[in-house]
């Protein structure tokens, strides 16, 4: 629309944007009248919302929510494009670059470690990797470490330290995880609670909330900020931080990690921005701020933000992916598992299903224990119209069985009028019991309440790796799904 009635920035493109021609003939086909049947949005609701973005002078697209998807590079360019075109790119109250005056960072790992040890990164091959710059930027990718662990190739890695994160509940595939926590000859967790992942491990460690411990300091903009220690640590929960520090030294490692010394650590990472972690404690309630910078507080600095580009211009035919042999034009493929893609699927599993990931009483795999957050919100659910929950019987509160293609779990059914008829959404996360609620545990795996066991791993972006949250399901009404059995730990 934006492009048929000349509702670009001419003069934008023509100084700062590469490939528009080629551009132009590819989008060709993908009308308005296209668009419509693919989401349910009128075209002439498309026509108009083009307008008004093209049209205002002050517009900012924000993107949320993760959108994982089989073709996510191709979304992520079309919105590139879209704020390029448009000339609403690093424009005040455009899409505007942010950069902080200082970096905080500590670099110890790049001086140190040979070339051919970064090369046996895993995923190192991959597209991604190269594009970015190599492994020593991007570090391993998740798939990759599940395929290794459980087949061995490239090569089969021996142990894993976990941290603060609870992959068998909050990661697709689901049994592959299980398979790759089974497969590993040795394992830790460390966390603030007794996780599913933590049941495959050999050692569990107590992690102190941000509440125990000093100072993991961030920067936006031109404020840093660290948490503040309020009490000691409670039992024998540290920091993890001071974990791989105290870990390091005992493997011969101290002097690449400051001979143990927490605070010097810190106070390494924040002397670029010439503070202290005392300075950040005596600041603890506002923060510091430090001066800006003159670029930063700059727009519209396509000279130097552009420089490393090709031609030194926005890529909207794209010679970077050209390069390594991908679609240099954003093109629509969808999912594998959908109505368009997969009409064979559709006789059995006439619904298409998505997730959220967070909503305001919690947060991915946890803060579901907490008595007056799990009131809101007591059980797994799944949004589904009206219309759609009549067709199949079902009422609100129901106990439901959604079923994929590959996997099924069970939710409470939630009437909600603003989703298409043919769309089922749930949540990720759930597991956690209530105890003063009286409310058990729920299994991670296939017939719990882990939406992630309903997607395939293979669907996936071959750029950025991101494995799809779509697919399409059939819903059923069900008993609730069986507990799983407390956590006890061994005296």
């Amino acid at each position: 629309v934006i492009i048929k009635k000349g509702l670009y920035d001419k003069d934008f493109i023509e100084k700062w944007c590469y490939g528009f021609d080629e551009l132009s003939r590819h989008i060709e086909k993908y009308t308005p009248k296209w668009a419509e049947t693919i989401t349910g949005v009128s075209a002439k609701d498309i026509e108009s919302l083009a307008e008004e973005y093209a049209l205002t002078k002050k517009a900012c697209i924000r993107v949320s929510e993760a959108p994982q998807k089989r073709d996510l590079s191709s979304f992520a360019r079309s919105v590139a494009i879209l704020i390029a075109i448009t000339g609403h790119l690093d424009v005040v109250g455009g899409n505007v670059f942010f950069y902080s005056p200082v970096h905080l960072r500590i670099s110890t790992f790049s001086k140190r470690i040979p070339k051919e040890m970064w090369n046996k990164t895993l995923g190192a091959q991959r597209l991604f990797s190269k594009i970015m710059g190599g492994p020593a930027i991007v570090g391993a990718d998740f798939y990759t470490m599940l395929n290794a662990i459980n087949t061995g190739k490239p090569y089969r890695p021996k142990a894993a330290i976990i941290v603060c994160t609870n992959p068998l509940s909050t990661s697709r595939g689901t049994n592959l995880v299980k398979k790759a926590l089974e497969n590993l000859e040795f394992s830790v967790v460390v966390d603030l609670f007794m996780t599913p992942t933590a049941r495959y491990c050999d050692i569990f460690l107590p992690a102190a909330t941000k509440y125990e411990h000093e100072a993991d300091a961030g920067i936006w903009f031109n404020h840093i900020a660290g948490c503040n220690k309020v009490i000691e640590p409670l039992g024998e929960s540290r920091s993890e931080l001071e974990l791989f520090l105290d870990l390091a030294c005992r493997m011969g490692m101290a002097k690449d990690f400051w001979n143990g010394d927490y605070k010097a650590m810190l106070n390494e990472y924040l002397a670029p921005a010439k503070i202290t972690l005392d300075d950040l404690k005596k600041n603890a309630l506002k923060g510091i701020y430090i001066p800006s910078s003159s670029f930063m507080n700059e727009r519209q600095r396509y000279e130097r933000l552009l420089s490393r580009l090709p031609e030194k211009k926005v890529q909207l035919y794209n010679l970077v992916l050209e390069r390594f042999g991908l679609d240099p034009l954003p093109t629509y493929k969808g999912e594998p598992e959908d109505p368009f893609n997969n009409k064979d699927f559709l006789k059995e599993y006439p619904l298409i299903f998505t997730d959220l990931h967070s909503d305001y009483p919690n947060h991915h795999s946890w803060m579901r224990s907490v008595p007056w957050l799990r009131e809101i919100k007591k059980y797994p659910f799944v949004l589904i119209h009206p219309e759609t929950a009549k067709k199949y019987s079902l009422n609100a509160g129901d106990w439901v069985k959604v079923t994929s293609p590959n996997g099924s779990i069970k939710a409470i059914c939630i009437l909600f009028e603003g989703i298409r008829p043919d769309t089922i959404i749930g949540q990720h996360g759930w597991w956690e019991g209530c105890d003063s609620m009286g409310l058990d545990e729920f299994s991670c795996l296939n017939n719990g309440t882990n939406v992630n066991v309903l997607y395939n791993i293979e669907h996936r972006d071959k750029v950025t790796g991101d494995i799809t949250k779509n697919t399409l399901v059939k819903i059923e009404k069900s008993e609730p799904p069986e507990s799983v059995e407390k956590w006890k730990l061994k005296e």
